[in-house]
């Protein structure tokens, strides 16, 4: 290993484990939490589509395809470059 230009040994990777003193209990599991009964994924998926209900839609109101509006939405490209 270098160190500002000069040689100062091995290196040696420091190894993190994990002590507990022997006598020690060990740590119990804690208890599994009760269930709500709250279904927290239909409130999103409920919330998302209400979300998505109230965006504007830009297709409905310029007349889709509908041929008495008079716009030219075909592909008759003559006049255009």
């Amino acid at each position: 290993m270098y160190w500002a230009g000069r040689k100062v040994g091995m290196a040696v990777p420091q190894v993190i484990g994990r002590h507990a003193h022997p006598k020690a209990p060990p740590d119990e599991d804690p208890a599994p939490a009760a269930l709500t009964g709250i279904d927290y994924l239909q409130l999103i998926t409920d919330a998302d589509q209400a979300a998505l209900g109230e965006q504007l839609n830009l297709a409905a109101l310029d007349g889709g395809d509908d041929p008495a509006q008079g716009g030219d939405q075909g592909g008759d490209q003559e006049g255009r470059r």
